[in-house]
């Protein structure tokens, strides 16, 4: 990492400072993004049926964002290719096929045959069904999530003392209900309960569109002292178009001897307004926090993407 210097009007100069060593490394851990394998086999039941990890004709929940892979390895599979379309039974139903975000391959039946589907944005409600016959297939619902939460060692989470700095950030943190607050809190019982005692601080800057109106202000009703509410983080619009960025870094979660510090920067763009909110804080206990859990004051999280990184 170079250094530059500046004049006394701003301006770079010529020459670099050369680098710093030991700043650390920030290493990807986990995105809360699904990445799901569903088994699909076929078996007569009063007629050959899908089984998507052996339960007939399953009813699924797709997030969008994720992504979905329909192995169809197994030899039952010969013959019924699956394919994925907005209307129930497919082109058996006057429907056509669903292709946005879809990728096939192989022979079914054979090995590394499948589909892949990443759920786009504006995905609809899908049904799973056999290209050459009529009534093999299920339902796809399209769904949000009332919680993300990443827990020291379950599907592949670090949040121990391999890192003293863990950094979350959000991308297009969208609610299913309007309005709705973004949330976060921790855990030092492995998720069983999320409730660590939090002090903080939180401060709000917007201006909207047409210039007419800005502040920076601090928010009382924002800030907790030595309570166990979930700590804001940011808010959130349900316009199509609309999400929560930002970040969130916690310090040193592991340690039992200090208390854990966190800050927090969320952009959002409610009705016409960037809105630049601002927390910090600590969760004052000196046991270990192995999870974060984050979630809407109401209504499920219906779309984003949330990853983790270890800084060392």
């Amino acid at each position: 990492m170079s250094i530059i210097k500046l004049n006394n009007n701003g301006v770079k100069n010529a020459t670099a400072f050369g680098s710093i060593t030991g700043l650390g490394s920030m290493t990807f851990i986990k995105s809360s993004l699904p990445n799901v394998t569903f088994a699909v086999t076929v078996a007569d039941a009063s007629g050959n049926k899908y089984f998507i990890d052996g339960v007939q004709q399953d009813t699924i929940a797709l997030y969008r964002g994720g992504t979905y892979t329909f192995d169809q390895s197994h030899s039952s599979n010969a013959g019924h290719p699956l394919r994925l379309s907005s209307t129930s039974n497919g082109t058996h139903n006057s429907g056509s096929e669903y292709t946005t975000g879809v990728t096939t391959s192989g022979t079914a039946g054979s090995s590394g045959a499948k589909t892949v589907i990443t759920v786009p944005q504006d995905a609809p409600t899908l049904y799973y069904y056999c290209t050459n016959h009529s009534n093999m297939g299920g339902t796809a619902n399209i769904s949000g999530v009332s919680t993300i939460s990443f827990v020291d060692g379950s599907n592949g989470v670090v949040l121990d003392d391999t890192y003293k700095e863990y950094l979350f950030t959000f991308k297009n943190i969208h609610p299913e209900t309007d309005g709705q607050q973004f949330k976060f809190q921790t855990s030092t019982n492995g998720g069983s309960s999320y409730g660590t005692t939090i002090t903080s601080t939180y401060f709000i800057a917007y201006h909207n569109e047409n210039g007419s109106e800005s502040a920076l202000t601090y928010i009382t009703g924002s800030d907790q002292a030595q309570t166990t509410n979930f700590m804001v983080l940011g808010s959130g619009d349900n316009q199509s178009d609309s999400g929560i960025g930002g970040t969130m870094t916690l310090f040193n979660p592991s340690s039992t001897t200090f208390v854990k510090h966190f800050i927090g920067r969320t952009i959002n763009d409610p009705s016409g307004y960037a809105q630049d909110e601002y927390t910090a804080g600590y969760f004052n206990t000196t046991s270990a926090i192995n999870a974060v859990q984050f979630k809407f004051a109401s209504g499920n999280i219906d779309a984003g993407d949330i990853c983790l990184y270890g800084i060392a």
